[in-house]
């Protein structure tokens, strides 16, 4: 996912040493498996509950550690943590819906999940950029460092058509459709579609083999993932509020994630959340979401179902500042 060897070399090696991560990487290969054998019932109930075993012993350890962050465990606890947001993608049954409006009222949104790995990864950025798990964070160090606001400007006027069509999303808040949205909302707003622009620039440059990010050790499909652990508490909560400017930029989201559609555990997310956005809305916001709905229905078919300077950067792209 991150576009980087680390999940199959050294973490692994540091799995040994930490059972409640070897139990999480268990689990992602059992449910790996129980996708590979999807078609014997026999085989992928088997494995199933096999990552149903290793995850509650994953959990169990993580809460243990994670109350404790040590030098010595805060490596295998920041993993653990990052890789409790892929486990909810790749658990069968899962929909993209999940990810803001979970069918289960006791379950977690997976953006949470995402922002809590975040946060885990923050509080222990400086050790791992000493480490040999620096690649959590090199990458979106060396992003920084090469996007640059006149690069970014250039790699933006090569994606013309996609920034027009962001840009015209902020219109249904600041034209008339905007009436009874407080200004402090309107900002989150902006902050929340100007993040997603961003992220748009540079999952489209990473996968289309851009030179300008041709050193970059990471996917497209990552870039893409960061918006979830980027947007502030505030955007979520008008999310799970239904408020209709927010749901709209879920549904423009939704575009980015459809062109990672060929991984397994993405497969068909795009279309479960992009039905559950608009089912919340009016007809009245169908010209707002016709690009999406485009992208994710019409020209691919219907879906099926299924370092600490980069970091601080994308919140001060949030915040206006960079």
């Amino acid at each position: 996912m991150t576009g980087t060897n680390l999940w199959q070399t050294s973490l692994v090696t540091l799995a040994f040493q930490h059972p409640f991560l070897l139990s999480s990487l268990f689990t992602l290969s059992a449910l790996h498996l129980v996708f590979l054998h999807s078609q014997n019932p026999t085989l992928s109930q088997k494995y199933t509950q096999i990552a149903t075993a290793h995850h509650l012993r994953s959990i169990s350890g993580f809460r243990t550690e994670i109350q404790n962050l040590t030098p010595e465990n805060s490596e295998a606890c920041c993993a653990c943590a990052l890789g409790m947001a892929l486990l909810a993608w790749t658990s069968p049954g899962s929909q993209g819906a999940d990810i803001f409006f979970p069918a289960n009222k006791s379950q977690v949104p997976w953006y949470k999940l995402h922002q809590g790995g975040a946060q885990v990864l923050l509080r222990v950025v400086h050790q791992l950029e000493r480490g040999e798990f620096g690649d959590f964070v090199h990458p979106w160090t060396k992003i920084h460092e090469t996007l640059q606001p006149d690069v970014l400007a250039t790699a933006m006027a090569g994606q013309k058509d996609d920034q027009e069509k962001i840009d015209r999303v902020a219109e249904c808040w600041s034209g008339e459709m905007g009436v009874g949205v407080s200004e402090e909302d309107k900002i989150t707003l902006d902050e929340a579609l100007k993040i997603l622009r961003y992220v748009f620039t540079i999952s489209t440059l990473l996968a289309s083999g851009s030179p300008v990010l041709a050193e970059i050790s990471m996917s497209s499909c990552f870039a893409t993932l960061l918006w979830l652990a980027s947007i502030s508490p505030r955007f979520c909560e008008l999310v799970e509020e239904k408020c209709p400017q927010a749901l709209v930029v879920v549904a423009t989201w939704c575009v980015l994630l459809k062109r990672v559609d060929e991984i397994w555990w993405v497969k068909g997310k795009a279309g479960s959340l992009w039905r559950a956005v608009r089912s919340r809305l009016g007809c009245e916001w169908d010209e707002w979401l016709e690009w999406p709905k485009e992208a994710v229905e019409g020209v691919y078919g219907t879906a099926d179902e299924g370092g600490f300077s980069s970091l601080k950067m994308i919140a001060e792209v949030a915040h206006g500042r960079w």
